[in-house]
This record gives structure tokens, sequence and C-alpha cells, in this order.
């Protein structure tokens, strides 16, 4: 967002607010808000294309907003909105018995998707960076393998396929494909959204605020926070984490840094 790579969906004034995910207390409530009142302890994102979390106050539509659980603090619930509404809706058809592969298992998105997949029912692979891949084990994902691994070792094994960081080839996806599966690339491009308009198994999609998703998510996501820092410092929090997160070449043989969950205090 920040290199105006998103602005097919953010628009494309800048500069612009930063900050989507937030954790705090509700200052007031608009004419019309039952749900919700001052002084609650909520979590959520803020308009996509507003944003405005890196601030002391952030305004956000009814439906993102919900309570914050009490065993939750703030820098724990703040982690949440985005990466797990993402994933929630990303594994919302997995079944029992079916099988996952998640590329980036170890980003928010993917470690998110990993629990709920396994939280139906069903098994998950994954890859992640090769020296990660004990982490990931632990994680219960099985089996790992590391960026850039060739896809027919592992073909038609997978119901689902769910490309976090949005740098599989559809054609390294589609051999991981069983007939009739499903691949879903949560970084919309373009040329992404219209492959996903076409018949078949591709379908590009972004998070969306659903209330009772995002309650679900609350009750039931715990993500790792690799790093917290005040506010003054987001701004090289920010650059520090997008040099990780840069791909080197940008090719499918290129290994890929999943995103380290790092925020600043109070907002994400």
């Amino acid at each position: 967002m920040r290199n105006g790579e998103m602005k097919l969906m953010t628009g494309r004034s800048f500069p612009r607010a930063m900050g989507h995910d937030f954790a705090g207390v509700a200052e007031a409530v608009g004419a019309g808000v039952t749900r919700l009142k001052a002084g609650d302890a909520v979590l959520g994102p803020a308009r996509f294309r507003q944003a405005g979390a890196f601030g002391e106050m952030v305004t956000a539509p009814e439906k993102a907003v919900v309570l914050k659980p009490v065993d939750l603090s703030c820098e724990q619930a703040a982690a949440l909105p985005t990466v797990g509404v993402t994933a929630y809706q990303a594994a919302a058809e997995i079944r029992p018995g079916q099988a996952v592969f998640v590329n980036g298992c170890l980003g928010g998105v993917g470690r998110a998707a990993a629990q709920f997949a396994r939280a139906r029912g069903a098994s998950v692979a994954g890859s992640c960076r090769n020296p990660a891949t004990d982490e990931a084990r632990e994680f219960g994902v099985e089996p790992v393998v590391g960026f850039g691994f060739d896809p027919a070792a592992l073909a038609e094994r997978f119901d689902l396929v769910l490309d976090t960081p949005g740098m599989l080839p559809f054609a390294a996806a589609r051999t991981l494909l069983k007939p009739g599966g499903t691949i879903v690339d949560i970084v919309p491009t373009p040329a992404k959204m219209i492959r996903s308009a076409l018949p078949g198994p591709f379908r590009a999609m972004m998070g969306r605020p659903v209330t009772g998703d995002l309650e679900e998510v609350a009750r039931t996501l715990r993500l790792p926070i690799a790093r917290t820092v005040p506010l003054a410092e987001a701004i090289p929090a920010l650059t520090a984490l997008e040099c990780e997160q840069r791909p080197k070449g940008g090719n499918w043989s290129s290994p890929w840094p999943e995103a380290k969950p790092g925020r600043a205090k109070g907002v994400s």
C-alpha cells in the first residue's frame, strides 16, 4: 500500500493514512448504533480506503467492530482482524477429512488458515522458508516444503490450495489440486481478478468485514506477536518489515519470507 501497488483498491490519492487493524476503547458511537456503546473495549479493521489506525483515534463502520474478549490484550487483539477474517473466509468451505495446502504457512494469514482448517477436521500441509520448517511441523503442518518446491511431488493431493503471499504460479497450484478443488489467492491484481471471473478452480479474494466472522475470529484465533513498538517508531518498523518481505528476484524459484506479525502499539 505504501508503494501504491494496491491503488486499484485503495484509491490513487497520495499521501494517504496508514494502519488498518486496531484495538482500544470506543470513545463514541454514531446515531443508530445499538450493538456497541462508548466505553466498550473493541477491535476491528478501519475502512479499507480511509485506513487511519496509526493514530490516536480512528473511525470504523459498526459491522466491522466487535467486543474484545477480556482474555486478549489490545496488542493480541489488534493482530487479528484482517488476517483472521481473510483466513476464516478463505477456509469457509473446508470440510472434515479434506486436505489443505497453505503457501506461506507461517505468515499471519497462513497460521490463521491452518488453525481454522485443522479445527474443521482437515489436514494441513504447507510451504515456508527452509530454516523454519521445524517450526511449521510443531505448529501442526505436515508435510512442510520450502519455497521453490517441485509441485509434482505433491500432485493432486489437496482440496484447497491457499496462496497467502500471492507468488505461487497458477500451473504449480493446479498441479497440487485434486479434481474439483479450489485455488484461493488473497493478493488480488487486475490479472488475477480476470482469471477469477473465468470458469475454473481459481478464486482471488480479499477478506470482507462481516460481523459474525470477526466475532468468531476474536473468540477462537490466537497469533504470536514478534515485536511491539510505540507509535513513534511505527514508520521505522514498517520499513524494516518491508525489507524482510521483499522477494529476492521475483520468480517462483526465489524464496519469499513470510510477513512476521509485528505492529505498532495500539494498532496493527
